[in-house]
Order: structure tokens, then C-alpha cells, then sequence
């Protein structure tokens, strides 16, 4: 019971209801100690719901957006983290659309490449593993195929942060990670390639090759 006293704690700390002024700081440190509860062999699978809903709850509002990235990743670590390792009591508990809205609204204002390295793979992740229905799929997809091209990226000496190759490269993951999103993508780039003027001679060779792992995808 000590692991979840600790998440209630903890997850009220993020809530902060009653608007104390220390609670205001700390985000950070909070995400980290919420991660490490989770892997605890006495964490309650039950409080995986908890821990989201009150992530979730933060992007609902200015809080997750004002945070500095450092603070999101650890946020966006909880949550990968929670959604790969206790999915079926997160859809027993927060039910499938609260789960993937929740996610989708954390990521609305994102453009940093750290915070998109994890959560790129997590959205392929979920195409793959979860039951996922229509509406889900389609709230995914619009999410992250807006990057594309992906145009953002960690400068080439500094390993720590994603470059946009690798971006690109986890995009494409995403993109063919189920079936549905690959048959959104194939007339999409293929309109690009037609109609776009403003495209370099790069990116409509590697729009060219999505396309056609696409269409291998879907053999």
C-alpha cells in the first residue's frame, strides 16, 4: 500500500485542486517519481489509470503546454511507460477513447524532437498492439501526419535529441504500423508529389519512397 499512497500523493501534488503555490514547482521531479513508482514490483495496476487521467488532465488545460520540454519528456516517459506495460487495466479502468484523446491532447502544441522521439513510436506502438477502433485510428493519424514533412530535429552534435532523419524514420513507423494508416498515406503523398511546387527535390524522392513502402506494407 505504500506504492500507492505515494501515487495518490504524488498525483495530487499534479492536480494541486486547491491551487497551493508550492505545487506549482516540482512537475518535473513529480513525472520522475510517478515513473519509478510504476515499475515498483508492488505498483497496483490500478493506479496506472490514476497516474493517466491526471497526465492527461494537465494537457487539458495551459499547465502541460507552459512546462519546459525537459518536463513534457518525463511526462510523455510516464506514459509510454504506462501505456506499454499496463494496457489492460488502463482500458479496463479509463476506457480506449479516454486513453488515446488523452494522449492526442498532450501532443496538440508539440514540435519538440525529444518529446516527438518518444512519442512517435509510442503512437505505432498502440496501432499495433491495441484494439483500436475507427475513431481512435483517425485520431491518431491526423495527429501525427501533420509532421510530415518532418521539418524539426536536434542539431547533428548533440546525439541526446532526435535529428530529423530519425524523425522521419520513426514517422514512417507510424505510418506503417497498420494497415489503415498506409491506405490515409498513399493518396496523400501521391497528391503531394503531383501538386506540390514548393517541395525540394529531397523530400519528393523520400515522399516517393514512403509511398511505395506503403504499398509494400499493404501486400
Amino acid at each position: 500500500m505504500v506504492a500507492h499512497s505515494l501515487v495518490e500523493y504524488f498525483c495530487a501534488r499534479l492536480e494541486n485542486k486547491t491551487d497551493v503555490l508550492n505545487y506549482r514547482a516540482g512537475v518535473c521531479e513529480v513525472a520522475s517519481s510517478l515513473h519509478i513508482l510504476s515499475k515498483w514490483k508492488n505498483f497496483l495496476p490500478g493506479d496506472a489509470g490514476t497516474i493517466a487521467i491526471t497526465i492527461f488532465e494537465l494537457a487539458s488545460g495551459s499547465i502541460f503546454k507552459n512546462q519546459k520540454p525537459a518536463t513534457r519528456v518525463k511526462l510523455y516517459e510516464v506514459i509510454d511507460f504506462l501505456f506499454k506495460n499496463f494496457q489492460k487495466p488502463l482500458i479496463r479502468d479509463v476506457k480506449l477513447a479516454t486513453l488515446v484523446s488523452g494522449l492526442v491532447s498532450m501532443a496538440e502544441l508539440e514540435k519538440n524532437p525529444s518529446c516527438l522521439g518518444i512519442l512517435f513510436p509510442l503512437y505505432a506502438h498502440i496501432s499495433q498492439k491495441w484494439p483500436l477502433l475507427h475513431p481512435e485510428f483517425k485520431l491518431i493519424w491526423d495527429s501525427f501526419i501533420r509532421y510530415f514533412p518532418v521539418t524539426v530535429g536536434g542539431a547533428a552534435q548533440d546525439p541526446a535529441i532526435p535529428g530529423k532523419e530519425l524523425l522521419r524514420d520513426l514517422l514512417l513507423q507510424c505510418i506503417l504500423s497498420n494497415d489503415s494508416y498506409a491506405k490515409e498515406a498513399i493518396p496523400r503523398f501521391i497528391d503531394m508529389l503531383d501538386t506540390s511546387t514548393d517541395l525540394s527535390a529531397n523530400v519528393k524522392v523520400r515522399t516517393y519512397s514512403q509511398c511505395l513502402s506503403c504499398i509494400s506494407n499493404l501486400e
